[in-house]
């Protein structure tokens, strides 16, 4: 059965009590495939599977057919205040993190504020600059050469501002991000979906390229680790390291040039 996350940012575990693995953001669906008490197996629209606790009611809640009409819109700032009018001084419904989905309400607008509608079936005001629309599929079905360009300079600007957060385990919004989430999250802004953890999956579009074909927006891939191709030799990545994402250089003749990150595999999606 199809869910909706209706919680800013939902807990993922490898196993009841067992390790964090990803946090589903809000707007994101997902499935049930089994229940243990309050811990419920899911797998997500973005193919990942684990465990979650939903310990307050409505945590989730059952996708309803209304979802389907609407065109949705996808949280570019790093924290999003819903409100209930279109006024800056307005009280807010919730506060989603980056990453997270609402639905337009397109005949309803005031100046530079979007009418949404919430999971719950609540409507609230957001400006137009927070979000952007959203539509999940694969690049070969918008591919032309300057759309794959005007892709890959939007998923490197929406990368960059992730630069100074915070490293965090099984993490992907602004509080913060380990390597694979914060590849994932900048990738599914632009409506692609990779694979969460830090490896080429099959099933999913990332395919080896040679070092002579990287292009920004492409992805390096190490043991245990995942980086973003910036262009010019540089790269940005969660690093454990540095506790941070950071920006560092296959060249070894820089200063933020990594020795134990100087040899990896390359993927794009392109």
């Amino acid at each position: 059965m199809n869910y909706i996350t209706n919680h800013s940012i939902l807990s993922m575990y490898d196993n009841p009590y067992g390790e964090k693995t990803d946090e589903i953001l809000y707007g994101m669906t997902l499935n049930v495939i089994e229940r243990q008490g309050k811990w419920k197996r899911i797998k997500t629209e973005y193919g990942y599977e684990g465990w979650i606790l939903e310990e307050l009611q409505n945590e989730i809640q059952q996708k309803e057919i209304w979802m389907e009409e609407f065109p949705k819109l996808v949280v570019i700032v790093p924290w999003l205040d819903i409100l209930i009018h279109p006024s800056i001084r307005s009280k807010a419904i919730k506060t989603i993190p980056k990453g997270s989905l609402l639905f337009w309400m397109g005949e309803k607008q005031a100046g530079n504020w979007y009418c949404v509608r919430l999971c719950d079936g609540q409507y609230g005001w957001i400006r137009k600059e927070w979000v952007r629309f959203w539509e999940k599929g694969e690049v070969s079905e918008k591919s032309t050469k300057k759309n794959n360009e005007w892709i890959r300079k939007q998923i490197i600007e929406d990368a960059r501002q992730y630069q100074m957060t915070a490293y965090r385990w099984g993490g992907k919004t602004p509080y913060g991000v380990d390597c694979s989430g914060f590849c994932s999250i900048v990738y599914w802004m632009s409506g692609i979906i990779i694979y969460r953890d830090a490896q080429m999956r099959e099933n999913f579009p990332v395919h080896p390229i040679s070092k002579d074909c990287l292009q920004q927006g492409d992805l390096l891939y190490y043991p245990g680790h995942v980086a973003l191709y910036l262009g010019n030799q540089n790269y940005i990545h969660a690093s454990g390291t540095a506790a941070k994402v950071v920006i560092n250089s296959l060249d070894p003749s820089k200063d933020n040039y990594r020795e134990d990150l100087a040899s990896p595999k390359f993927g794009s999606v392109f």
